[in-house]
C-alpha cells in the first residue's frame, strides 16, 4: 500500500481531496485543516495501479513537489496474512 500525503493551501488541498476521490483504487481520503494557518493536509491510501493518475492529478493542480509525499506502508493484519508466503509478525 502507498499513502500519498499533500500539504498547502485549504482550497488548493480540498481540490486535491476531490480529485484523489474519484480515482479507482484510491481510499481512506481524508483531509484535515489547520484553522490559524489557512493550510491543510490531505491523505490518501493507494493501490500501485492509481499512484501515476493520483500524482498526474496533484501535478495539474499546481501544487510545489515539495509538499507531496509518497510513502510505502507495510500493513500487518489478517488481509497480508492470508496470502502465500505471508505470515503476521
Amino acid at each position: 500500500m502507498l499513502q500519498l500525503r499533500v500539504y498547502g493551501a485549504s482550497r488548493a488541498i480540498a481540490d486535491v481531496a476531490g480529485e484523489l476521490e474519484a480515482i479507482p483504487g484510491s481510499r481512506h481520503v481524508i483531509l484535515t485543516g489547520d484553522g490559524s494557518s489557512r493550510k491543510a493536509l490531505v491523505t490518501a491510501d493507494l493501490v500501485d495501479d492509481a499512484v501515476d493518475q493520483a500524482l498526474e492529478r496533484v501535478n495539474k493542480l499546481g501544487l510545489p513537489s515539495e509538499d507531496v509525499v509518497l510513502l510505502r506502508l507495510d500493513s500487518i493484519g489478517p488481509t497480508v496474512a492470508a496470502r502465500p508466503l505471508a505470515s503476521v509478525v
